[in-house]
């Protein structure tokens, strides 16, 4: 009973001997002493372990201790075979950037591939935005309406079962896209099921160099033009250019440029964007950083003649509105040219710097100049359809191009000797980007028959400032506590419209049983002139919907009729969009004048500018407008 009891407080070691006396009765003493003599065995086991693991030899290097925790997890942890010693390493080095500022960051290969396409968003494909519905299938979100699936017939909601006999269900949404994704010219075979249709059909679709267009438009009523930029990527300046000179041959008076939810890009887009509309040789932004040699103070100044007219202009921006979107945003503030409207942005005015890792070599490119086999702004192009602006399968002439900037890479005389090119600097026009374009030769070192790019880090450098001096970023402590705001304040703040949770929740209800489009699947037929003008305006009257009352007793919803309305317009733009192959600057409420208080308030400024005095211009679709924002 003693050695029991010994053993019950953690000393088995000292009752060992009686324990061992006891083990073989066929008693419940017995089984006791069997227990504790069998985690006696196993304590052993672990301390003979640990005594024995392979000992970290220290080499005094500030290293070390990231090392040993790497043999540690190894040895210990109860998932060390999970990640591997690569794995790891690389999340330490992204905590380390972690450490410095949110910005900065450590790129896989992968990731620095992907990142870099989203700013050169295009590739060989069927042209679709896509993703799992709520039963995941996989489903053609939108088609990109100048791309070739559009074409052969793919529309919104659509389900892919199959990619060339090859089932995509319960396959990784990725892997499907990578087997959608393919040279321009080839074939590949999409099994599509819609609804209304008896069997599924196999659309044979040939894929085409694909091209995410980041500037939309619309003209508004009143001839105020609506343009909206989703990011400043490499071909957002020429995209914005043809945009506005459609939009001046339409008579625009006044201009809305919405960089809401817009998260940045390139800088040199950033500034030919406010080149636009600003006179030549004024200061756009500034940065300037710790290290000067990296990062001294440059200036960077409007270059080009002013090329739009002084026409009225407001600006859009929210909180999500960063980095390139915030100078041109600013610059515009502070000369004068735009008024802002909206939230304050989020305050990234911090200049990154992406750099490979020399001890992580990506494949080597051999980087020509060269034919790329799409259209290019610059080239020679027959403009079939007479809206100034080239579109997918017009004939154009493929050159070997210079393209008017320096790119990394190119020969340079570095007359300030800080190893890079600055504004003003002669250079080489090769077009050798430093990135690969098929079908540039590269030497393939893992041998897999693709070109890969190498891991980087991105890092902060520098912060940038505007014209005035006021720097845009958010500045934290190490505890990530906000000590200087950041951003820029609108000249009129307006909160986005915020619903209750409640109708949150029940909207969701009636969009998971497909209400809204199984309404506009039955009417569409037979009013497809009323739906095409109820998308466009529909003068907040649900009465114009065909049926409305009985659809709504139906529905059996706490949501208001003019709620319901919203939503039903929503699925009916989405079926105009797909019927007219062209997309409406607002897919769901931004960017919709009918629904959107920010946009609203922007045209409100507008007007008041065109024509002071009248109430909303006396335009009967903003006759609304004033009394909204008298309420508040």
């Amino acid at each position: 009973d003693a050695a029991l009891a010994l053993a019950e407080t953690d000393r088995v070691h000292v009752a060992r001997k009686a324990l061992e006396a006891l083990r073989d009765e066929p008693t419940e003493r017995g089984q006791l002493a069997r227990s504790h003599l069998r985690n006696l065995d196993v304590e052993r086991q672990l301390s003979s372990a640990l005594r024995t693991r392979e000992r970290f030899v220290a080499t005094d290097g500030p290293f070390d201790p990231v090392a040993e925790t790497l043999q540690l997890l190894h040895h210990h942890h109860v998932s060390g075979g999970r990640l591997t010693e690569e794995e790891l390493l690389e999340a330490a080095a992204r905590s380390m950037l972690r450490q410095m500022d949110i910005h900065s960051t450590y790129f896989t290969a992968k990731q620095r591939a992907e990142w870099m396409f989203d700013l050169h968003k295009n590739y060989g494909g069927i042209g679709a935005f896509v993703n799992f519905d709520d039963q995941g299938v996989f489903t053609i979100l939108r088609p990109i309406y100048s791309g070739p699936a559009y074409r052969a017939g793919l529309r919104t909601d659509d389900k892919i079962l199959e990619v060339d006999g090859w089932e995509t269900r319960d396959k990784d949404l990725n892997e499907i896209i990578n087997r959608l994704k393919g040279p321009p010219g080839t074939e590949v075979a999409i099994k599509v099921q819609r609804r209304g249709w008896e069997e599924p059909r196999v659309l044979p679709i040939k894929r085409a160099r694909i091209t995410i267009e980041s500037v939309r438009s619309e003209m508004l009523p009143g001839k105020i033009g609506l343009v909206e930029l989703a990011n400043f990527g490499a071909e957002t300046a020429h995209e914005l250019e043809a945009t506005l000179a459609a939009l001046n041959r339409e008579g625009m008076r006044a201009l809305v440029l919405d960089v809401r939810n817009n998260q940045g890009g390139y800088l040199p887009t950033a500034i030919k964007v406010a080149d636009k509309f600003l006179a030549r040789n004024r200061l756009i932004v500034y940065w300037e950083g710790r290290n000067q040699q990296i990062a001294a103070r440059e200036e960077v100044h409007t270059t080009q003649a002013l090329t739009q007219p002084d026409y009225p202009m407001v600006v859009l921006v929210n909180e999500h509105s960063a980095s390139a979107s915030e100078i041109v945003a600013g610059a515009l503030q502070h000369y004068g040219r735009a008024r802002l409207v909206g939230k304050r942005t989020y305050g990234k005015g911090s200049v990154q710097q992406i750099l490979p890792l020399s001890s992580r070599p990506g494949d080597i490119l051999r980087d020509t100049l060269r034919k790329n086999g799409q259209y290019d702004p610059g080239e020679i192009f027959t403009d079939r359809n007479g809206n100034g602006r080239y579109d997918e399968g017009e004939p154009f002439v493929d050159i070997a191009r210079r393209n008017g900037i320096w790119d990394p890479g190119e020969p340079l005389e570095d007359l300030n000797h800080n190893g890079r090119w600055d504004e003003g600097e002669p250079y080489e026009d090769t077009n050798r980007d430093g990135q690969y374009s098929a079908p540039e030769e590269f030497e393939d070192l893992n041998g897999n028959g693709v070109f890969d790019v190498g891991p980087g880090v991105k890092i902060t450098i520098a912060r940038y400032y505007l014209p005035d001096g006021r720097s845009i970023h958010k500045e934290r402590d190490r505890d990530g506590v906000v000590i200087a705001e950041g951003g820029i304040q609108p000249d009129v703040t307006v909160e986005a419209e915020d619903w209750p949770g409640w109708k949150e929740e029940e909207v969701s209800r009636l969009l998971q049983e497909n209400r809204f489009r199984q309404y506009v699947d039955q009417y569409w037929e037979a009013h497809k002139a009323l739906f095409d003008q109820l998308a466009t305006f529909d003068g907040d009257d649900p009465a114009r919907y065909p049926e409305f009352e009985t659809f709504y007793r139906e529905l059996d919803t706490r949501l208001d009729r003019g709620d319901v309305r919203r939503w039903l317009r929503v699925f009916v733009r989405r079926r105009v969009m797909d019927h007219r192959g062209r997309e409406f600057v607002g897919i769901y409420f931004n960017g919709d004048f009918q629904e959107d208080r920010q946009l609203q308030r922007a045209i409100l400024e507008l007007l008041s500018v065109l024509e002071p005095g009248l109430a909303a211009g006396g335009i009967a679709e903003y006759a609304s407008f004033p009394a909204r924002f008298a309420r508040g």
